[in-house]
């Protein structure tokens, strides 16, 4: 049951929520993935649609200029955080995954508490960082000294929000996507009417800062209690517990975390700096062609990536029980299905560029029409072959797809260097095209190799 100080109508949601069984899929139910996938898809989309309604809102309310310091205060807070997360939700999903599926009650409260230490840790690391730096964060980066206590006080909500940043996977996990989705919008919700509630009563930026913390607060208390309710229900979880149940993987669920993290952060710092590349040998229209191109072109990877967060725990799941025609069958289908579909979406797409593009973009960005297509084609492995990574995440393989991280991304990063200076724009644009293309070539090659050693008795998937 969640606890008493939770609110009479979320108590009723977890206690129904709860009801439910929490075996998992035994096979890959495409009715049931593409129900999950409609909530993760709906959440997303409301709360993208409420943090651009929350821009448009203040720069009506406050104007550009504090707008600007409004985007700066949290631009430095959250680069920090950003830098030590972590991004332990991968973990968690696919080891919380494996202990549930094989009844392994106190290894999966072990993970669990291990995981949210990890969290605390780095958040706390990261909040110090911010609170020790917060004047020259105000006096560089904001360009105003006053600012330094509102960096803080930003600090403090993005620590709060670490203390339970894996409740989203550990729901996800128990297939409460239903529940994951209404968290997603009542989070999205609760930061947009705070943002409205300060700006309607004449609020500047130390009230818009304030309701965001105020925001953070409640969803990590309402998150919390919705997590932990599951957790006790299903395993027995108990947050004193201790982690002498993992003493003997420790080191190995460390390492996956490990080659995830480096893994996030090659691909965040390759993008990062091939934008630096664009605008170094291609001036300010080369980078805006392909910043508009790049935008456009990814567009369809926004609907691969729910379905990412669905199959992921299920994969887990049945890897861990060893159903390997399961497995086998259901990526089967599904690839069927996601070829049936990415093809054509990318066919329209490529269309629709030449007349909407300049239509949205203006007359100036015609220029960005053949590299945004290019991009395109590039992204079709992550759409048509999205179940490739929590495949292998849910084997284990984190150190391997960091290896083919970091091969695919130095030939992204050398192809870039040549080919900007030559042809702008489309250069960089070909360059992340052979990135995904090879990424996915060496995923496709090794999941080949591992099914022909199962079928031959020959290969365990750990």
């Amino acid at each position: 049951m969640p606890p008493q100080w939770v609110p009479s109508r979320i108590r009723a949601v977890v206690v129904a929520v709860n009801e439910r069984p929490a075996d998992g899929l035994a096979r890959l139910d495409f009715r049931t993935l593409w129900k999950n996938a409609s909530w993760t898809s709906g959440s997303l989309i409301v709360a993208t649609t409420l943090l651009f309604a929350e821009t448009i809102l203040v720069a009506r309310f406050l104007g550009a200029t504090l707008l600007g310091y409004f985007v700066l205060i949290r631009a430095y807070p959250e680069a920090v955080q950003q830098v030590l997360d972590c991004r332990t939700r991968e973990t968690i999903v696919k080891y919380l995954g494996e202990f549930v599926a094989l009844d392994k009650r106190a290894q999966a409260g072990a993970v669990v508490r291990l995981i949210w230490l990890v969290d605390a840790v780095a958040g706390l690391i990261a909040m110090a960082i911010v609170l020790g730096t917060a004047a020259i964060g105000a006096r560089y980066v904001v360009h105003d000294p006053g600012a330094a206590w509102l960096i803080a006080l930003y600090a403090v909500s993005q620590f709060v929000g670490t203390l339970d940043s894996a409740s989203g996977s550990v729901v996800r996990v128990f297939d409460r996507f239903g529940v994951a989705s209404a968290m997603g919008v009542f989070q999205a919700v609760t930061r947009f009417a705070g943002v409205l509630g300060a700006l309607v009563l004449g609020g500047g930026l130390t009230a818009l800062i304030g309701a965001l913390v105020v925001a953070e607060v409640v969803y990590t208390l309402v998150s919390a209690a919705i997590s932990l309710s599951l957790l006790r229900k299903i395993i027995g979880f108990r947050v004193w517990g201790g982690l002498d149940a993992i003493r003997e993987r420790r080191r190995e669920i460390l390492g996956f975390l490990l080659h995830t993290n480096i893994a996030g952060t090659l691909k965040m710092s390759s993008e990062k700096l091939i934008l630096v590349i664009v605008g170094v040998f291609g001036g300010a229209t080369v980078t805006a062609q392909y910043k508009v191109a790049s935008q456009t072109g990814t567009s369809m990877m926004l609907f691969s990536d729910p379905f990412f967060q669905v199959i992921y725990p299920s994969l887990s799941k049945m890897v861990a029980r060893k159903r390997w025609d399961a497995v086998f069958g259901g990526l089967k289908r599904l690839q069927r299905v996601t070829l049936s579909v990415a093809v054509p979406a990318a066919a329209a797409v490529t269309g629709l560029m030449f007349p909407l593009l300049p239509l949205v973009f203006g007359r100036e960005f015609k220029p960005a029409i053949l590299p945004g297509i290019v991009i395109v084609w590039g992204v079709l492995p992550n759409v048509a072959f999205f179940w490739l990574r929590p495949l292998l995440l849910s084997l284990g393989q984190a150190k391997r797809l960091v290896q083919y991280r970091a091969i695919a991304s130095g030939l992204q990063l050398a192809l870039t260097l040549g080919l900007v200076p030559l042809i702008g724009a489309l250069g960089a644009a070909v360059s992340l095209l052979v990135m995904h293309w090879l990424y996915a070539a060496l995923e496709i090659r090794y999941t080949r190799q591992w099914r022909r050693g199962i079928e031959t008795g020959g290969l365990e998937a750990r």
